[in-house]
């Protein structure tokens, strides 16, 4: 009984480690690593998204989408319509929802 226990606990430990290691590589992204959304893909067309906002107070940076608070001063970050691209902080498109 004793060794089935270590042999789970070694199993159940080694596997719980897997997950962490790749969370710890070198590969992980982030926001500044990521490419820039061009104005010519399908959903930035689709979303009419310009890099520079003609709406008055309407940014990319005060949107809900926009989804790394941290980056408001940054010139781009992430946006949750565009997954593994930046958009510009300035920029806008039809889905801008005003952060409350």
């Amino acid at each position: 009984m004793t060794d089935r226990r270590k042999f789970l606990s070694v199993v159940g430990a080694g596997a719980l480690a897997v997950p962490v290691s790749t969370l710890m590589k070198d590969g992980v992204a982030f926001a500044q690593d990521l490419p820039m959304v061009a104005t010519d893909d399908p959903t930035a067309a689709a979303l009419q998204y310009v890099e520079v906002s003609a709406v008055e107070g309407a940014y990319c940076k005060d949107c809900v989408l926009f989804t790394d608070v941290t980056k408001v001063e940054e010139p781009a970050g992430p946006c949750a319509l565009f997954p593994g691209k930046n958009v510009t902080a300035d920029g806008w498109c039809i889905s801008y929802a005003k952060r409350p």
